[in-house]
């Protein structure tokens, strides 16, 4: 019986190894980001690379890149966001002459479009 739960306990802490992070330096915040960014490009493979160059880039596992949509921009509104406000077009609100309504507008945008699109919105 202790040997039983000897061997499990054993096999237990092995398998915690492989939730283990990967220690890529593409992933250290005290490295400056262009550092970081030229880190990944050169672990890439050319077809990795190529991959990302599509709207819906997928996941490469192997560099814990996870999958991601490049395709989404918030110019009067967030687009592609499922039940989103959408306003006038930019023109139409220029023409108020009101700086603090684009303001107000501005800001319904960026509260909208941060809990799903963080780091994304062009």
């Amino acid at each position: 019986m202790k040997n039983n739960v000897l061997i499990f306990i054993i096999l237990f802490i092995l398998t915690l190894q492989s939730y283990a992070q990967n220690n890529y330096k593409w992933f250290d915040e005290s490295i400056p980001f262009e550092e970081r960014a030229n880190l990944l490009v050169q672990a890439m493979t050319l077809e990795e690379k190529c991959s990302q160059f599509v709207s819906a880039s997928p996941a490469i596992p192997r560099l814990d890149v996870p999958e991601y949509n490049w395709w989404n921009e918030s110019l009067h509104g967030v687009a592609r966001n499922g039940k989103a406000t959408i306003f006038p077009q930019g023109i139409a609100m220029g023409a108020t002459f009101n700086p603090e309504l684009i303001k107000e507008v501005s800001t319904a945008i960026s509260d909208e479009a941060e809990p799903n699109f963080k780091f994304q919105n062009l």
